[in-house]
């Protein structure tokens, strides 16, 4: 899988999946937070009244549309849960969409924070912020604090950037590919495809790779390019070579346009006056932020209802949504282990059930028989019917 994620995000992930491995769990707990998930988005739904596609606030006539997390053709359960969240690149596409065709909206705001993400999906994602900045006639500007790699792709694809603060992070623009390589699988090919599936513990094989992650990146950074309006050699030989830089630095080398400051507050002097006026906010800005902790709120709790009626232990919601604790990894634990004691609990209650009905064909007991043990007559049963080495297991 082909990445343009910032290396310590990438890490991380691998590392979650790794240290997983057991399957049947990891089943029920995907199954859990997918339908957790879906609730979520279906109580959104209902909030904005079907309007607006999820990850889009509108206020007045400004949309902001949130890029968060790792980004993704499709939803992904290990960037969501295990690096802070996840955003897929069809819901920016979806939103862009509903933001062209809303005589409502003039402004549209990229809110971005994320590390990058994978690079399938990505090319068409900027071709489309192209093609909105083109046809739509409404204002596109990218407002981030963290926007490397992929995300300062669709940022620099938006034109204006503007860092929410001095300590925001930007670059790391570049595209990798991690292979694991096995000594025990052998792979081979016809004759004249001997680039298919190159040797990569050779020179030739690992060349034959970045030849193709160079030709992924001209793309990705010609969109760049384009999108901050400069030559490209300025993109591969300018704007950091794949490092990540802090607002300042990519300021100064032309990766974004401005710094977002904090407005004075007003302080009196000794003569009584102000030394200086505080600054309004803005009222749409308040609203927004309003509204975005409503809808945090909301998913919150709805989250932790789900998760407790899917494990079978409410009382585990009930205290989280009480303390105000998100869906940490640890709470996410506790859900897995109750919903897996439910199943085996459903397990055991189903066989007993089956040994009912099975035992309700013998009749009824001697007294000889009743002062046998229930247990004994179900072994006793079952090997009249099966032969004792059937039911047996270890």
């Amino acid at each position: 899988m082909l990445w343009l994620l910032e290396t310590s995000a990438l890490r991380r992930m691998m590392h979650a999946q790794e240290n997983f491995r057991d399957t049947a769990a990891l089943l029920q707990w995907e199954a859990a937070q997918q339908q957790a998930e879906l609730a979520q988005q279906h109580a959104a739904a209902e909030q904005r009244g079907g309007q607006y596609p999820p990850g889009m606030e509108v206020v007045g006539n400004t949309a902001e549309i949130r890029v968060e997390g790792v980004l993704t053709k499709r939803p992904d359960f290990w960037a969501k849960y295990f690096l802070g969240g996840n955003t897929t690149y069809s819901s920016i596409r979806n939103a862009l969409g509903a933001a062209a065709a809303s005589p409502d909206i003039t402004d549209v705001i990229l809110s971005i924070d994320s590390p990058g993400g994978n690079a399938e999906g990505l090319i068409e994602t900027l071709e489309t912020i192209a093609q909105f900045r083109q046809y739509s006639g409404k204002k596109l500007r990218a407002r981030a604090d963290n926007a490397q790699s992929a995300a300062y792709g669709i940022a620099a694809a938006a034109g204006h950037i503007e860092a929410t603060g001095r300590g925001a992070t930007f670059g790391s623009i570049g595209t990798a590919v991690s292979y694991y390589v096995s000594q025990n699988v052998i792979t081979l090919t016809n004759t004249d495809s001997p680039d298919k599936r190159p040797d990569l513990t050779t020179d030739a094989g690992k060349a034959v790779v970045v030849k193709y992650l160079d030709q992924l990146n001209h793309e990705f950074v010609s969109a760049i390019a384009q999108g901050r309006g400069v030559a490209l050699a300025s993109v591969t030989e300018g704007y950091g070579r794949g490092a990540s830089m802090t607002a300042a630095e990519a300021k100064r080398l032309g990766l974004i346009d401005n710094i977002a400051t904090t407005a004075p507050r007003a302080v009196p002097s000794s003569k009584g006056t102000a030394m200086a006026e505080p600054q309004e906010l803005d009222r749409a800005a308040q609203d927004a932020a309003l509204q975005r902790g409503i809808a945090q709120e909301r998913d919150r709790v709805l989250g932790h209802l789900t998760m407790g009626e899917s494990s079978g232990d409410m009382k585990i919601a009930l205290d989280a949504i009480r303390s105000g604790a998100g869906m940490t990894v640890e709470l996410q634990a506790r859900y897995m282990s109750a919903g897996m004691n439910r199943a085996d609990r459903g397990q055991r209650q189903t066989e007993s059930n089956k040994a009912e009905v099975q035992l309700a064909g013998v009749g009824a007991a001697s007294p000889a028989e009743s002062s046998t043990d229930l247990g004994d007559q179900v072994v006793s049963l079952l090997t009249s019917q099966q032969g004792e080495r059937s039911f047996i297991r270890a």
